[in-house]
C-alpha cells in the first residue's frame, strides 16, 4: 500500500492501493484493481471505474462517480453523487452531499 500526504498537481489515476492524505488539484480516477482511501482532498471529480474502490472518508470538491466499483462516501462531496453500471454505492448518514 501507498500513503501520501502532499499535494499533486493535475489529474491522478490510481490503479493499486492508495491512501490519500494529502490533495489533489484535479480529478481521481481508480480504475480497475485500484483501491483509494481518501483522507485528504481531491479538488475536481471522483472516478471509481469498474472492478476498483474508494473509500472517502476526506473530500471531494465536485462529484463522486461511480462507474461500476464500489464506492463508500463518509466525507464530504461538493456536488453530487452518481452512480451507473450497477455500482455499489454507500452514503454514511453523516457524510454531505451538495452541501459545500
Amino acid at each position: 500500500m501507498t500513503v501520501e500526504h502532499g499535494k499533486i498537481e493535475g489529474d491522478i489515476s490510481v490503479d493499486c492501493e492508495l491512501t490519500l492524505h494529502g490533495m489533489v488539484t484535479g480529478n481521481v480516477t481508480v480504475v480497475r484493481g485500484g483501491v483509494l482511501a481518501l483522507h485528504g482532498m481531491c479538488c475536481g471529480n471522483l472516478v471509481v471505474e469498474k472492478e476498483a474502490e474508494a473509500y472517502l472518508h476526506g473530500t471531494v470538491g465536485l462529484d463522486a462517480l461511480n462507474r461500476g466499483g464500489r464506492l463508500r462516501v463518509y466525507g464530504t462531496v461538493g456536488r453530487r453523487v452518481h452512480t451507473t453500471e450497477n455500482g455499489d454505492t454507500f452514503i454514511d448518514e453523516n457524510a454531505v452531499v451538495g452541501r459545500t
